[in-house]
């Protein structure tokens, strides 16, 4: 049974890296730039700057870099949301470290 926290975790950073997913990803933004800027544009700096974070830590899972990249060619594919998401889960399952940084950096942001 997949543990509730790392669950809600996963969660949580694909709401908030979903979005953001142009910025993130060189070949994203460049198909997408109005969606970058606006997205850009609504984030401040501190925002930003952890959303960054965030992506630096994550981005090291080539499955999870494979969903990213997946999501951000389908924004709209709720099968390409709920891979990204089932690969964070996986991550951080095998990860407590993970786990443990990116609630950290979810928690500054406060979602």
């Amino acid at each position: 049974m997949p543990d509730p926290n790392l669950t809600q975790l996963a969660e949580q950073a694909v709401r908030l890296l979903a979005p953001a997913l142009p910025l993130l990803l060189p070949a994203a933004q460049k198909v997408a730039e109005g969606a970058a800027q606006k997205v850009g544009a609504d984030l401040t700096d501190t925002a930003r700057r952890k959303i960054a974070d965030l992506w630096a830590k994550l981005r090291r899972q080539p499955e999870i870099t494979a969903a990213a990249h997946n999501l951000a060619a389908n924004p709209d594919d709720a099968d390409a949301l709920a891979d990204l998401r089932l690969q964070l889960k996986k991550a951080l399952a095998a990860d407590a470290t993970l786990a443990r940084e990116l609630a950290e950096i979810l928690h500054d942001l406060v979602i």
